[in-house]
């Protein structure tokens, strides 16, 4: 399983939220996920591409619309 998070959408732009969030998924899903932080526009998609590639077949979005249309 794949999250993909922008750390620049709405609520996430507050780091200590941000921090929590990491924290929290890496408790409940322990050594079954990968999280990638976008670094700027397209990088979504780009890291969706490479997820896929290399055989992930969950990934899951957190963001906002742009980071769901740049995975889709």
């Amino acid at each position: 399983m794949k999250f993909i998070i922008n750390p620049k959408a709405g609520i996430l732009k507050n780091r200590s939220i941000l921090k929590k969030l990491i924290e929290k998924i890496q408790f409940y899903f322990h050594d079954t996920v990968k999280i990638e932080l976008t670094r700027g526009v397209f990088h979504a998609a780009e890291i969706a591409y490479n997820a896929i590639k290399n055989g992930f077949d969950t990934i899951i979005s957190v963001g906002g619309d742009g980071t769901l249309n740049e995975i889709i």
